[in-house]
């Protein structure tokens, strides 16, 4: 459907019902994918544990996902061009979120270093 004119396009019906009883899986991201000229296969991971002074994760493949390629091809285009739309709001909202983030962690004393204040807490 990539570059077709509008008039060409075939007419799409989702099945009542079918978005609401489609199974959900929380992904944190993309472990892998592998692109052929049919199909992709595309390997979505959760974090299981992470080390932040190794700087490491430990990842566990939840779903594996095989899609054609134009579809996959499809979605990238249609993810990119939905972001760069909705670009300005979309920022707006995430700049906010992110400051409310940052205005709920509690106020270090200015006399407390970062590292002072990491032992602490782990207390």
């Amino acid at each position: 459907m990539i570059n077709t004119p509008l008039a060409e396009q075939p007419k799409i019906v989702v099945l009542p019902g079918s978005v609401e009883n489609a199974p959900v899986y929380f992904v944190d991201g993309v472990a892998g994918i592998a692109l052929g000229p049919a199909v992709c296969r595309v390997q979505f991971h959760q974090v299981i544990s992470s080390n932040t002074a190794e700087k490491s994760e430990v990842r566990k493949v939840v779903v594996n996902a095989v899609v054609p390629t134009a579809a996959l091809v499809e979605l990238c285009v249609n993810t990119l061009a939905a972001i760069s739309n909705t670009a300005g709001p979309l920022k707006e909202v995430m700049d906010a979120q992110a400051e409310k983030m940052f205005q709920s962690l509690p106020q270090l004393p200015k006399s407390m270093p970062a590292k002072e204040a990491r032992r602490t807490s782990k207390k």
